[in-house]
């Protein structure tokens, strides 16, 4: 036995507890005996009967609700996936949305698939939570097995291929047991019922290869009922699943009963074991004693005595089932939360665990065997014994209060804070503070320093370190600071945190940053500027910087893409780059593009400042497009309701600025009004123009003071009336109008002609100069009393404009086309004399009549617009790549044409999530950034995106098309292969500076335990994280500065002996 060390405590003492494992058990097992050649089908009958079949549907009302979830205290609860790990926390009522019910002997395997009314489809026993896209669908109809080749991995979760390259789903370790013992179960269950056949030799020889899947390996099911054998949680389980279903799976209670079948054929078998031991010991008792806890017992009595004990230690509440045959080698580091320790019967009947940790609880079990090897055969029946104790150290404890600290050369002094735990009532407390690495000549000299706890006191003690600033450059220093010769107290100690490190920064290393983090400028400026600042530059040696533009589009800056600067050796004056803006003269967002400063070499070992991005917004200067309508049933404005000699206008919206109106005008005898409800244009109130006499003359206009390059105007009209009479619909006369100014019949426009003839046929003419053509423009007659939607395209511009209208037009200068219910009937007619300002045009009907009350016209449903074109152009995207560029990814892509493009999101993809998806849209993306589209453009277009925090990954990329009614689409998905460094890196946080939270992405060799720390800078600790055994390769960490206040903080890595700090600026 282990010596006992004595030590002065606070003992708590939990009582004693012995219960049964079994409560719900009791007699099940007493009628079935392993000795019996009808064992099997004792067994079978056994867990038939009695049985109560619980719908499917209410695995949630009863599995979910009564045993798997956890409450979690806070109003939540937690379902764990048994495959993965994934913990889904929610509140009120559970819901099948991200969790599913996995049948672990799946449901396509089953003889009676595809029926779901079947006992075996509902049974408990085989029926889990798991994670429905990540683990049940990537589990799929594969068997379990171990998985040699990833191809996918989900948390612990993982798919691939086995050592035959076959297909296979391996869980994670703790569900491998109790997946096994549930298929073993349903072979028993359900063999010979109905006719249908339940072994491994019907799944693996028929079932399986008429699903193209690869065998079930039986001794993979086997060892894994071994290795993990029924713990706590199993046995709780079943306890549960036996209230409902009233039936147990044996291989649970029982684990030996795997022994004595053949699962292949479940032919009955009869292995060999030694005696099973009458009895358990008695009197267990467990003592804690400082950090020891000490086993005390009995030995066990009967007929036949056992040959030693196997003790199994939890720092939970755990246990698990031996199982016969199976030998327990001793593990007494709780390394894993588990230890084992096997006792021969001849020796002491005492034990102690050493090392422990205080203020944990350990739960202990002692259970009887006899014999050894294969032959070993353990007690598990009746009642089991276990014993617990809390440890609790009451010696006094000196340490560090925090276990770094970093600050800059030029800050004067530290101060280093030791703490004290349980100090003596009656002894001070006495510590050495040494310096053991590090030069004391950078920290004045630095002699040991002793700092003394009074008794009874627990305030802290500080010792001040005086801080050289050499004006030298030399890097970042490391000091390292331990707690020794410590005296007093109760039995004082140092405890955890002996050591203090001190970092110093050097403030005498080359930083090269950006003048400015932003600035603004307008599209038609030009030039700016682009400014860099240097600090500490090297007397003797010159520093460069590289800028890249890493998001944006590289066309508002005349393509650039990249440039370095050079700041010549002894210099401190600033470096610029002349960026030329570009001014596309078309109407978009505006513009957000970001630089970043690259790489800086040269100087005192040269780095990159805080501000090492700069973001340039430029603002649009072309003018928005102006679209409005106006319905007649539902605006606002007045007119004319009786047959009354009137001239008025109507605005257009007060968001159009005031820069274009309707006006109507009418001659003598004539008159406008509002018919409600309207006839036939919507049926709704339209506006009506009568001429009612041979002289009447009727205007309809809409002018448009803005200055456009284009206009579009659409409009539904019908006309109607007696036998003959003259319509003109003109553009561009070549004079300007007031709003309320008057026209006369003798006026003379360019345009088109609409003559009524007495066969109620309307003819289109145009004109081009003094007379009128005498010809149709198509020689397509329209009706009288028919609807139709008439839509002008006109080009103020001195150049061809293209538009789409059905397919791709174009309008020569000063020309415009007219379509009628969608169909081109004049194309590049001509608009007649511009006024002097080309900027000022007007669209009018004008109407008189010859013959008497004749000319007739409805109008109703007025667009108005300046932005080409109408119908909208796709986002045409011609390519899409992405690389590594040093140890980030630089997407490009490039668009032909965009039209209301409100711009791209970006989204990754960890490559091996997404790796042999039926679906890509479907895997975990993440938006990583945006950038705004330009509206509208028929001209090329290309943007640069750099993904930072992807350093050295393998990646999935792609782009979603937002348009600006919010609707989108998604390119291609394209693929990016990162590095691997080999050795322990961790990388500057991104973005920095940061709000609210930042990534630090590091790099492991080989799996190893990771802590993260982020201090403030006075050294004091504000988050920690840790996680055991991190997998070898690429991680990353998001800390999220929540509540913390802005300034420089720091952080630290540690990983199996490498350290790395690095400093972050929070800016809120």
């Amino acid at each position: 036995m282990n010596t006992k060390i004595s030590f002065t405590l606070l003992i708590t003492l939990l009582p004693l507890l012995q219960f049964a494992i079994f409560p719900q058990a009791g007699t099940y097992y007493d009628a079935l005996n392993t000795g019996s050649a009808s064992f099997v089908d004792s067994l079978k009958s056994r867990i038939r009967s009695p049985y109560t079949r619980v719908s499917y549907d209410n695995f949630d009302e009863t599995n979910i609700a009564n045993f798997a979830a956890v409450d979690n205290g806070d109003g939540s609860k937690s379902v764990f996936c048994v495959y993965s790990s994934y913990e889904f926390i929610y509140t009120g009522t559970f819901a099948w949305t991200t969790m599913s019910r996995e049948h672990t002997f799946c449901h396509s395997w089953m003889p009676s698939h595809p029926s779901t009314s079947t006992n075996e489809y509902a049974d408990q026993h085989h029926l889990y939570p798991t994670h429905q896209n990540n683990a049940n669908g990537r589990r799929s109809n594969h068997p379990l097995e171990k998985v040699v080749n990833i191809t996918y991995q989900f948390l612990d979760g993982k798919l691939g291929t086995n050592n035959a390259a076959k297909v296979v789903y391996e869980p994670r370790h703790q569900q491998k047991g109790d997946a096994a013992r549930a298929l073993l179960y349903m072979m028993v269950r359900y063999d010979g019922l109905n006719g249908y056949t339940w072994n491994f030799n019907w799944l693996n020889g028929t079932r399986l290869p008429a699903l193209s899947e690869a065998p079930q390996n039986l001794d993979t099911l086997l060892a894994w009922h071994r290795l993990d054998p029924p713990d706590k949680y199993e046995i709780d389980r079943n306890n549960y699943i036996q209230s409902i279903q009233q039936n147990r799976n044996p291989f649970i209670d029982r684990p030996e009963y795997v022994n004595y079948i053949n699962f292949n054929s479940l032919a009955k078998l009869s292995p060999s074991y030694a005696a099973e031991p009458s009895a358990y010991a008695s009197g267990f008792s467990a003592t804690p004693a400082g950090s020891t806890v000490n086993l005390n017992w009995t030995d066990a009595s009967g007929s036949q005595l056992p040959s030693g004990y196997l003790i199994v230690a939890y720092n939970k509440n755990d246990y698990f089932l031996p199982i016969d045959g199976e030998v327990y080698t001793d593990e007494e580091d709780f390394s894993d939360g588990r230890a084992v320790k096997n006792i021969a019967y001849s020796a002491s009947n005492e034990y102690s665990f050493t090392g422990l940790t205080p203020g944990k609880t350990y739960y202990f079990t002692i259970y009887s065997y006899n014999g050894d090897g294969s032959q070993r055969n353990y007690k598990i029946n009746g009642t089991l014994v276990q014993a617990n104790a809390e440890v609790t150290n009451s010696n006094t404890t000196v340490q560090f209060a925090a276990a770094s600290l970093t600050t800059g050369e030029g800050s004067a002094a530290c101060t280093l804070t030791v703490s004290i735990t349980n100090p003596s009532p009656v002894l001070a407390t006495t510590a050495d503070v040494l310096l053991i690495s590090g030069s004391a000549s950078d920290l004045g000299n630095y002699t040991t320093q002793a700092v003394t706890f009074p008794a009874n006191s627990s305030a802290n003690q500080t010792v001040i370190v005086t801080i050289t600033d050499d004006d030298m450059f030399e890097g970042d220093e490391t000091f390292v600071f331990e707690l020794q010769n410590i005296s007093g107290g109760s039995s004082a100690t140092v405890g955890s945190a002996g050591q203090f490190v001190l970092t110093l920064t050097a403030n005498d290393i080359t930083t090269v940053q950006f003048a400015a983090s932003s600035a603004s400028v307008s599209e038609g400026s030009g030039t700016y500027n682009l400014a860099l600042t240097i600090a500490a530059p090297s007397a003797t040696e010159a520093t460069v910087a590289t800028v890249e533009l890493v998001s944006g589009s590289s066309a508002a800056v005349n393509n650039f893409t990249s440039q370095q600067v050079t700041f010549p050796a002894g210099s401190s004056s600033n470096q610029t780059i002349l960026l030329t803006i570009v001014d596309d003269e078309q109407f978009s967002s505006n513009e957000l593009l970001e630089f970043s400063i690259e790489s800086v070499t040269g100087g005192n070992n040269a780095i990159t400042g805080s501000t090492s991005l700069f973001t340039l917004t430029i603002q649009e200067d072309d003018p928005n497009g102006q679209i409005w309508s106006y319905d007649f049933g539902t605006g606002t404005g007045s007119y004319t309701t009786s047959n009354t000699v009137s001239t008025s206008f109507l605005p257009a919206p007060p968001e159009n600025g005031g820069t274009s109106r309707i006006r109507v005008s009418n001659g003598a005898g004539g008159g406008f009004y509002l018919e409600n409800p309207g006839s036939t244009l919507g049926g709704e109130t339209e506006l009506r123009v009568v001429a009612s006499s041979s002289t009447s003359v009727n205007k309809f206009s809409i002018y448009d003071y803005s200055p456009s390059k284009y206009i579009n105007i659409k409009f539904d009209i019908r006309f109607g009336g007696g036998s003959s009479g003259t319509w003109y619909f003109f553009a561009g006369d070549g004079a300007i109008y007031s709003d309320n100014s008057g026209f006369s019949g003798a006026q003379v426009f360019s345009g088109l002609r609409w003559v009524f003839g007495a066969s109620d046929v309307i003819t289109f003419n145009n004109r081009a100069g003094a007379s009128w053509n005498s010809t149709g423009i198509t020689g397509t007659p329209f009706a009288q009393n028919i609807n139709y939607t008439v839509e002008i395209f006109g080009n103020n511009s001195p150049s061809l404009v293209t538009y789409t209208y059905g397919s791709s037009n174009s309008i020569a200068a000063d020309k415009f086309d007219l379509w009628v219910n969608g169909v081109l009937i004049g194309n590049d007619l001509a608009k007649g004399a511009l006024a002097s300002d080309a900027n000022i045009d007007s669209w009018m009907f004008y109407g008189e009549n010859s013959t008497g009350n004749v000319a007739n016209i409805y109008l109703d449903n007025i667009f108005y617009s300046n932005k080409m074109p109408d119908n909208p152009l796709p986002v045409e995207l011609t390519s899409f790549t992405g690389a590594y560029s040093g140890e980030a990814v630089v997407l490009k892509w490039n668009t032909a044409t965009e039209v209301n493009n409100y711009g791209f999101e970006i989204e990754r993809s960890n490559l091996v999530e997404t790796m042999h998806a039926s679906s890509l849209q479907g895997q975990s993306w993440k938006n990583i950034g945006f950038i705004p589209g330009y509206g509208n453009s028929n001209s090329p277009k290309s943007y640069i995106y750099t993904d930072r925090a992807a350093t050295g990954g393998d990646f999935l990329y792609r782009l979603k098309q937002i348009d600006t009614d919010g609707s989108y689409s998604y390119s291609p998905v394209i693929e990016v292969r990162g590095y691997s460094p080999g050795l322990f890196t961790v990388k500057q946080n991104y973005p920095n500076p940061f709000n609210p939270s930042t990534v630090i992405r590091f790099y492991f060799p080989e799996p190893a335990d990771y802590t993260f720390t982020v201090y403030n800078i006075t050294g004091a600790a504000v988050y920690r994280e840790t996680a055991p055994q991190l997998q070898a390769g690429w991680h990353e960490t998001i800390f999220e500065a929540g509540a913390l206040a802005s300034g420089s903080y720091f952080y630290e890595i540690r990983s199996a002996g490498n350290i790395h700090r690095g400093r972050m600026l929070l800016l809120k």
